[in-house]
Order: structure tokens, then sequence, then C-alpha cells
């Protein structure tokens, strides 16, 4: 598990594959790259969630 706080989060982006068997056995990453050049991929299983993850932070790197 790894903590970092959004004032160290310099970009975040999504990438989705989505199955043709439907959502359930969709996957989706988020890449998250550091102020300090680092990069962290985080998996989900659905859409849904990446997407949440990913508009969350990106809220408050932008606010």
């Amino acid at each position: 598990m790894l903590s970092l706080p959004y004032t160290r989060i310099a970009t975040v982006g999504i990438l989705s594959d989505k199955s043709w068997m439907g959502n359930f056995y969709s996957t989706s990453e988020i890449l998250i790259t550091t102020s300090s050049g680092t990069h962290h991929e985080v998996m989900f299983r659905g859409n849904d969630k990446a997407k949440y993850v990913h508009d969350t932070i990106l809220f408050y790197i932008t606010k």
C-alpha cells in the first residue's frame, strides 16, 4: 500500500480495457506521476471504480 499526498501528484491518467464479455471482466488502470517523476500504476476491476478514483484525484490536484 502506498500513500501519496495530493500535493505531490503531478499527473493522473486512466487506461480502460473493456472486455467483450461485459463490465464485470473489464479492467482499468490509473497511472499516477509524482512531482519527482516516479510512476505508480493502480489496477481496478471495472471501469467505474477507476473513473471515480481518477476524477477524485484530478479534482484535488487542480483545486
